[in-house]
């Protein structure tokens, strides 16, 4: 279908999930959100197109708009929440961009290397974080109930950090014990 109907299918897809968050449809907006991003990487390898290419034509955009609607979304939680769940959506999109952009600026510059780990893991824990992100939070505030702001700040980002270990820790353990389950769950073959 991606061959066929081309960019005109992930447009589509990102259409409806930008449009559809605005009705709780319970799960329907999980899946729309993964059918979407999926999509997209989909049509840009069954098209043979470069992402750090075509996202670099967006390079500056995405470094003033992606800070810039961080800002906007925390004070738009506050002062205008009608407003706050688009500019989420718009910063999740250009957030994408942003981060493929900045990955390959300090790759380029040379101040990061690829690690082989890191590279070939990359797609395992994009699939696998939205399993434990949810619940990992929560798990962490009730054990260690922080009490103060800089506590739940390092709660919330202790999870993350704890979440992606836990995720390179289960690609290692498949990677080794079972190489044939993982490329299943990867999409190798």
């Amino acid at each position: 279908m991606l061959k066929r109907i081309r960019h005109y299918f992930v447009w589509m897809s990102g259409i409806l999930w930008f449009v559809l968050e605005y009705w709780s449809l319970g799960h329907v907006n999980q899946l729309l959100s993964a059918f979407f991003f999926f999509s997209w990487g989909a049509y840009m390898s069954v098209c043979g197109k470069d992402m750090i290419k075509e996202f670099n034509r967006y390079f500056k955009l995405s470094m003033v708009l992606y800070p810039l609607l961080a800002v906007l979304f925390v004070c738009s939680v506050h002062w205008f929440p009608w407003a706050s769940d688009t500019i989420k959506r718009l910063n999740v999109f250009i957030g994408l961009l942003f981060a493929y952009n900045m990955a390959s600026w300090l790759v380029v510059r040379g101040v990061c290397r690829p690690n082989p780990l890191l590279t070939s893991a990359s797609f395992f824990v994009y699939v696998s974080h939205a399993l434990i992100c949810d619940d990992l939070p929560k798990l962490l505030f009730f054990l260690f109930r922080p009490e103060t702001q800089g506590g739940m700040i390092l709660v919330y980002l202790s999870s993350a950090v704890l979440a992606v270990g836990m995720i390179l820790l289960a690609y290692c353990g498949l990677k080794r014990y079972a190489p044939s389950l993982l490329r299943l769950m990867t999409g190798r073959k």
